[in-house]
């Protein structure tokens, strides 16, 4: 097997021709081509805990809070679930396992006549990481699992979904927003070979392309924008949120997102937010291709638009939703107290991660 530098050098290499080929590329080629391309794409080969760490694997309390809250609605509602519709628990993004085990160690406890009906949907691209994930499998008494690539390849039925600091990773196109007297001018933002030379943070630059017309649902946000910035557009964020919400009204069911970012377009970074991290250091995105963790900031205003239609669709911040669920009483009879105050505290995790609920009854 090659060796992550050996992957990274290969990305790295194919990046440059593509760009070579097609000319400068968006942030959004970006990002999916340095995260998950099927050769040597960052997720393919990475492994958890090497460059970020994740509340699951912080403490146990958090998977407990999900696992419980999803064991409410699934007692609440069983009754009504016609006996033929698959009850399915479709996770993305779940790295070893951590929040998986703990969520059916809840639901194992709060609805046992359930989970033998309870058939499991996993979404990772990366191979070890499935291996993790069907080791905590076998744990419990599941009527199946299966692994998919992408959200589109889960069948109809009633989702319980689950996706911890998953949307935060997935391809997101930039726009340059350039006021003038006259009228706010948008461009799409690219990624070009920077023709100076130099070392490698100086072989790639950002570069203006082409006048476009912002979505429309980020036009009335910015309507009237006096001031440059860097607006954020994930297609991809909004594409998996239409079909969740669509799977939770037609059939029911529930899902809980966490991720860091912003609950109002208003108050996005004003020049953008992509970054990234190697070895839980923060670095140039436009370096170290294949070798480190590509993110940016969830637009959960946009997000929870697309759940507007369900029973019931809450946005909160982590520290608020964790409170809420009891997570300080769990973690000083766990004596966890110093990983969950990293959670709740305002200035790490508490409320800058967002998270958003939904649910639809069958």
């Amino acid at each position: 097997m090659n060796s992550p530098l050996i992957y990274a050098q290969e990305c790295r290499a194919s990046w440059f021709e593509k760009l070579a080929r097609f000319g400068a590329l968006t942030t959004e080629d970006f990002m999916a081509h340095c995260l998950t391309d099927s050769r040597f794409g960052y997720y393919r080969h990475a492994r958890l805990g090497q460059d970020f760490i994740t509340a699951p694997m912080l403490c146990a309390e958090f998977g407990r809070i999900v696992g419980d809250w999803l064991a409410f609605w699934l007692v609440k509602n069983y009754e009504n679930f016609p006996p033929s519709r698959e009850i399915m628990l479709v996770e993305a993004g779940g790295g070893r396992g951590e929040l998986l085990f703990d969520v059916l160690k809840s639901l194992t406890r709060h609805c046992p006549q359930l989970v033998p009906r309870i058939y499991v949907h996993l979404i990772e691209v990366n191979a070890d990481f499935r291996d993790c994930q069907a080791q905590v499998l076998r744990q419990f008494k599941l009527r199946g699992c299966a692994f998919h690539e992408s959200i589109d390849g889960v069948s109809e039925g009633i989702w319980i979904f689950i996706a911890n600091e998953f949307f935060d990773a997935l391809p997101m196109r930039q726009y340059l927003l350039q006021p003038s007297l006259d009228a706010s001018a948008s461009y799409v933002r690219r990624i070009a070979i920077n023709d100076n030379g130099g070392d490698e943070r100086d072989n790639l630059c950002f570069v203006r392309g082409e006048s476009r017309v912002l979505p429309r649902s980020l036009q009335s946000a910015f309507c009237g924008e006096r001031e440059e910035r860097i607006i954020e557009f994930s297609p991809r964020a909004l594409g998996i949120a239409s079909h969740l919400s669509y799977m939770l009204q037609e059939f029911g069911g529930a899902a809980f997102i966490c991720d860091y970012g912003y609950s109002s377009l208003r108050s996005a970074k004003q020049y953008g937010s992509l970054q990234a991290f190697y070895r839980h250091e923060s670095v140039d995105p436009l370096t170290r291709i294949g070798l480190c963790d590509l993110s940016a900031e969830v637009d959960f205003e946009s997000l929870s638009n697309e759940f507007s239609g369900l029973d019931e669709c809450e946005l909160s911040t982590q520290a608020s939703f964790l409170r809420r669920a009891g997570i300080e009483e769990l973690a000083l009879r766990a004596k966890n107290a110093s990983s969950v105050k990293k959670l709740l505290d305002a200035e790490a995790m508490g409320e800058r991660f967002k998270v958003l609920t939904a649910s639809h009854a069958p």
